[in-house]
């Protein structure tokens, strides 16, 4: 009975383990462009968003490209706050939380700076 029981638990544990989704790595499209926001004091500053990668503008006409590993996505009323996990240079994960509002075009807000909206716009 003993060994009845280990079998039953190792074969539970790997049909757990066995069919985890994977991690969601789809950006969404209304998410994909360029965005800016007319606080002066991101000026010289935007941020891109594309299928696999985020480019942060770090000034002086400089820009920082990070391969995207992972999408979390959680609805809270209008607004989806989407976690990005991208891969640093020295391939350390790092997290982008920002909040999306699809109304009036779409505007992004960063979850630690919810009072400066980004919106879509060239470079």
């Amino acid at each position: 009975m003993n060994s009845t029981v280990i079998l039953l638990a190792f074969a539970l544990l790997a049909a757990t383990f066995g069919c985890q989704s994977a991690k969601d790595k789809t950006v969404p499209d209304a998410l994909v462009g360029v965005w800016k926001t007319p606080a002066q004091k991101y000026a010289d500053r935007f941020f891109e968003i594309t299928a696999d990668k985020v480019v942060f503008a770090i000034g002086g006409g400089k820009t920082d490209s990070h391969p995207i590993v992972e999408i979390d996505t959680l609805r809270e009323e209008a607004k989806i706050l989407y976690t990005i996990t991208y891969l640093s240079a020295e391939a350390k994960k790092y997290k982008f939380s920002l909040y999306y509002e699809p109304a009036n075009g779409g505007v992004i807000r960063f979850k630690n700076q919810q009072h400066i909206a980004w919106a879509k716009g060239g470079r």
